[in-house]
């Protein structure tokens, strides 16, 4: 299974730390999926750390979004977390449990997704939206009202330092944050 990949090319929480989060999921996570982080985690240790909830009715604005550095990982069966090798970031994914760095996408801010980070196809599409109980935007016609919005701006490339991949890249499509 091909996991999302994402390059925040312009982003505003480069900037400024008030947009980054550290996040934490009872869900497999991985980048570029969009979360609710309104509440401290109540976990052991984590005092600063946020819980990340699916986003809902009501609560499709002030969306964060997962930005974890890519180091693809395998955890055993008893929680032990072995880093790999894999030169593919389309193998990596955020594990329940594991701290996840989040930010908050401003608009203005332009960050290029692979077609792994939304739910359904492009198409004739030119916006993607937060949608009630997803993890992933949903592509859609028009700009969703009271939600965290992208608008398509170009069908670009990602490389993908893989000699196993015969193209060595992957669909993306370059996107500006109208509404968080």
């Amino acid at each position: 299974m091909a996991y999302a990949v994402l390059e925040t090319n312009l982003v505003d929480s480069t900037n400024r730390s008030i947009l980054k989060r550290t996040v934490v999921s009872g869900s497999n996570i991985e980048n570029a999926m969009i979360f609710r982080a309104d509440s401290l985690s109540s976990g052991s240790g984590q005092g600063e750390v946020f819980d990340a909830t699916q986003v809902a009715t009501g609560s499709l604005v002030n969306v964060w979004m997962a930005n974890n550095p890519v180091i693809p990982q395998l955890t055993s069966a008893d929680g032990e977390v072995f880093r790999m090798g894999s030169e593919d970031p389309r193998n990596y994914l955020i594990t329940a449990g594991q701290l996840i760095d989040a930010f908050k996408p401003q608009p203005g801010d332009i960050v290029t997704f692979s077609e792994d980070c939304f739910s359904g196809a492009r198409g004739s599409n030119t916006y993607a939206n937060a949608t009630t109980g997803a993890w992933q935007m949903v592509w859609g016609t028009s700009q969703g009202a009271s939600a965290m919005c992208f608008k398509y701006l170009a069908t670009t490339y990602i490389s993908i330092g893989n000699p196993a991949v015969a193209s060595g890249r992957v669909t993306a499509y370059k996107m500006e944050c109208l509404a968080n």
